[in-house]
């Protein structure tokens, strides 16, 4: 009896030790695969036992990041403004068109990644092309709207 407790509290302190690890050793590294995580910081850690007794195996990967590019431009290819996406990889990106004044949406640019997706490692850019809202010619005593 007096052994199993041991061996309980000797896994207790061998995971404690791989926290303590990970928390202070491995700065910006995530555990792949780890379905059952605490996130401390930057760090993702495992907190599943399945045996006492079974031996822990942990996997770590750079927790890379991709970049999005959002630019608007008029129907010249004039930019109007630009939008930057920074985040992991794998990560749900959401790109939305805005409202300038005199320009209205017309379409999307043929090369254009989609508005919706994941970040990727190479860098994607979406693009939101407008065109110049023409003013309405004035009659004589008669006010446009």
């Amino acid at each position: 009896m007096e052994k199993a407790k041991s061996r309980k509290w000797l896994a207790v302190v061998f995971m404690l030790i791989i926290v303590l690890i990970t928390i202070y050793v491995v700065p910006k590294f995530i555990l792949a695969e780890t379905p059952c995580t605490t996130t401390i910081g930057e760090i993702a850690v495992c907190r599943k036992f399945t045996k006492v007794n079974s031996a822990a195996a942990l996997t770590f990967e750079h927790n890379q990041q991709g970049k999005v590019i959002v630019n608007y431009v008029d129907e010249y290819g004039n930019i109007m403004m630009t939008d930057t996406i920074i985040g992991n990889i794998g990560a749900k990106y959401c790109c939305k068109t805005r409202e300038f004044p005199d320009y209205e949406f017309w379409c999307m640019q043929c090369d254009s990644a989609s508005r919706e997706g994941k970040i990727e490692i190479k860098e994607q850019v979406v693009t939101f092309v407008y065109y110049k809202l023409e003013a309405l010619p004035s009659l004589s005593g008669v006010e446009n709207n």
